[in-house]
């Protein structure tokens, strides 16, 4: 059973080290060749998209550095909270254009 647990953990590592390049790439080239901050779409790309670089890149930090105990509890605050502002915006845009899309079908169903 250990065998199997350290497979897995090897194949985890692999998968966050894989993902960190597209996870981290993408934003970077969004934020150089889009106008994402002139649209609630673009804002929500990238926020959400930066979340996610922020949470895979300092989770190989903190595997490769293995900081003292309240380093690695301060930055996965930071990282949770940048997750959750992040989704929490998208989940903000998404019922906003919900609610104009509803007015805009009443509007049109008056006349």
């Amino acid at each position: 059973m250990a065998a199997l647990t350290h497979v897995l953990q090897i194949i985890v590592q692999l998968i966050v080290f894989a993902l960190a390049l597209p996870a981290t790439a993408f934003p970077i080239v969004y934020a150089l060749f889009f106008r994402w901050w002139k649209y609630d779409a673009g804002r929500t790309v990238m926020a959400a998209t930066t979340a996610l670089a922020l949470l895979v890149d300092l989770s190989i930090v903190m595997r490769l550095v293995r900081p003292i105990p309240i380093v690695e509890a301060a930055v996965s605050v930071f990282v949770l909270l940048a997750v959750l502002a992040a989704s929490t915006y998208k989940l903000s845009v998404l019922l906003r254009k919900l609610t104009i899309q509803g007015c805009e079908r009443e509007e049109n169903a008056k006349r």
